[in-house]
């Protein structure tokens, strides 16, 4: 059982090297490897790393569906054992910040229906889910026209503490 520890943290390491070096197919593989032999002697560290990984190479293949589904079983292994070392929600918000809030939302969703309740109970998206946007529209300048249509500047109107 240890020798196939370290067989599938080696795999996982060689994985990150062809990751680094942009050969996505092979660390993909390696990824694939390592994972497989993490399933196989249960060891859920090298399971939530292992999905980690792949979710990073579906992500810069641009599979978000897959890359989110990864990510998320993560996420819920991680939380079982503790890990502090892989960041699964990095990539998370960076799907997010690719596809925009409410396609992400609606794939999110999707994801999420299709994974086993005892995953699921794990995650909790409402994080990735917000809307945190304070403006609307265009940032005014202090010397823009205030946007009430007084005809003075901002800083002359609508911005001063007495108005």
């Amino acid at each position: 059982m240890e020798l196939d520890l370290l067989t599938g943290n080696i795999l996982g390491n060689i994985g990150n090297v062809f990751h680094n070096k942009g050969d996505l197919d092979a660390a993909m593989e390696k990824f694939k490897q390592s994972l497989k032999i993490s399933e196989d002697i249960g060891e859920k560290e090298g399971i939530a790393t292992s999905f980690h990984n792949l979710g990073a190479v579906y992500f810069e293949t641009k599979n978000y569906h897959r890359s989110l589904e990864h990510l998320l079983k993560s996420i819920a292994l991680k939380s079982q054992v503790e890990m502090k070392t892989a960041k699964p929600e990095n990539y998370i918000w960076r799907i997010r910040k690719k596809m925009g809030l409410h396609k992400f939302q609606s794939l999110a969703s999707e994801v999420i229906q299709k994974l086993p309740e005892k995953v699921r109970k794990y995650i909790k998206m409402e994080k990735f889910m917000e809307d945190k946007t304070v403006r609307q529209g265009p940032r005014v300048g202090i010397n823009d026209p205030c946007p009430c249509n007084s005809g003075k500047k901002y800083k002359k109107c609508c911005s001063s503490s007495d108005h």
